[in-house]
């Protein structure tokens, strides 16, 4: 299927890690395509810049969610939901799902699953043209 092909591809790409299935898993809903990003592997450069590189190549990749315990339903607008009053989600502080979030997580939406097997190589190779270009001439980059 097009998510084992670019699984199997972006998994090559030192820097992307492409989020694995648990191996009980019979069935996936692939509504979502989830891989981390690490800005080490390319001198530094944010997901953001990772981000407007790969859309300027047509694949609109994203930052998906925030940390959910900071949206204003649990922060702001408790008053509304009163079995939230005694919780104080605004005191939470998760380091690892806030990197996840802030800094590493890359979505790509479900329809980019959903073409022919060259629209998929097509995708592989913007992840490809645009990962090299980040190692390999990272001042192209720097502006962005």
């Amino acid at each position: 299927t097009n998510r084992i092909h670019l699984d199997e591809a972006l998994d090559q790409i030192e820097g992307l890690t492409p989020l694995k299935t648990y191996p009980q898993a019979t069935r996936s809903a692939n509504h979502i395509y989830l891989l981390k990003y690490d800005a080490s592997a390319f001198h530094g450069l944010s997901r953001e810049v990772f981000f407007k590189a790969m859309q300027a190549e047509g694949i609109y990749t994203y930052a998906g969610y925030r940390p959910l315990y900071k949206e204003s339903l649990f922060t702001d607008e408790i008053g509304e939901y009163p079995w939230l009053e005694s919780e104080y989600y605004n005191q939470l502080q998760l380091p690892v799902t806030e990197r996840l979030c802030n800094d590493e997580a890359v979505w790509l939406k479900q329809t980019y699953l959903l073409g022919n097997e060259q629209d998929t190589q097509d995708i592989i190779d913007a992840f490809d043209k645009v990962t090299t270009a980040m190692k390999n001439q990272p001042e192209l980059f720097q502006d962005v």
